[in-house]
């Protein structure tokens, strides 16, 4: 029987899909919460930030049930739950390679994270050149009077990644498949390679440029924050000697700038003593 996804729904009564879809986006949130806290506290550690930037989604219930009809499985709520995993997808675009993995660990490493599948795009990619490090994970979402656990799909990548990605799905996905030109997906594959190779390089490039610099990798920390408390005092320093400018003209306005106060012959300058102005006259903070 040939059904159309826009005409169908998961239940009845539209409600149950709204507190399913509630729940999924509590979990994009969660997962969201979770890796800016994870790129937070490596910035406060190495001074650096592994993560570019974090897009979260939920499908909606035409992509979830355009899904559940071709793979032939029943329309309902239990059947999307159980059989669907990217009903909530988190993608996490990192700077480098090393990055990616590095994030993904760090993830895995949580103790109310528990690893569903993984696959890894990035060792082995996909047919058409697609690199990416995936990861469906369980997590619970904690709600008013019970705990549900939600499975999502991670998606980890770089930067070079995510640009040939993003321009391949608009290349490929948005326009009729029969009316591409002929040689499209080999172009595209032949670019997915290129981009890699330019990922190696700048993973290559970042590395020998912080193997001079320290040797352990608190060191680069302190040395950071050193530098930004010496920055700091000298702004402050600076601040104090405006401050002290100001108030001496705030005192004697009619004061020139200080040249010689003494004429050819050696004698002070009558029109150089001047009376100062009363101290009411300072607005300078007095200690």
């Amino acid at each position: 029987m040939n059904r159309s996804a826009n005409n169908l729904t998961l239940c009845e009564d539209p409600h149950d899909f709204l507190v399913m879809q509630n729940l999924y986006d509590a979990a994009v949130r969660q997962l969201t919460l979770k890796f800016n806290i994870l790129n937070s506290e490596f910035n406060v550690l190495y001074a650096r930030n592994p993560i570019h930037h974090i897009d979260g989604r939920v499908k909606s219930q035409s992509s979830i049930v355009a899904k559940l009809i071709k793979r032939g499985l029943p329309l309902s709520i239990e059947s999307a739950r159980k059989n669907i995993n990217d009903i909530a997808g988190v993608r996490v675009v990192c700077s480098y390679i090393d990055d990616v993995y590095r994030v993904g660990e760090m993830l895995a490493r949580q103790t109310d994270v528990e690893i569903v599948k993984k696959q890894d795009y990035i060792q082995t990619p996909n047919y058409n050149g697609y690199r990416s490090l995936h990861m469906d994970i369980k997590v619970p979402v904690y709600l008013s009077d019970r705990t549900e656990y939600v499975v999502a799909e991670i998606q980890l990548r770089t930067i070079a990644m995510d640009f040939w990605a993003s321009l391949e799905h608009d290349i490929r996905y948005k326009v009729d498949k029969t009316k591409l030109p002929e040689g499209i997906n080999e172009e595209m594959f032949e670019c997915a390679g290129k981009i890699a190779e330019i990922d190696r390089q700048m993973q290559d490039m970042y590395q020998r440029r912080l193997s001079p610099l320290h040797k352990g990798k608190r060191m680069h920390r302190k040395t950071h924050s050193f530098c930004f408390f010496t920055a700091f005092c000298d702004t402050r320093s600076r601040s104090r000697g405006r401050r002290r400018r100001a108030c001496t003209r705030a005192r004697n306005p009619t004061r020139r700038p200080r040249r010689s106060s003494c004429s050819r012959d050696g004698t002070a300058r009558a029109s150089d003593r001047r009376a100062p102005t009363p101290a009411s006259a300072c607005r300078c903070r007095r200690s």
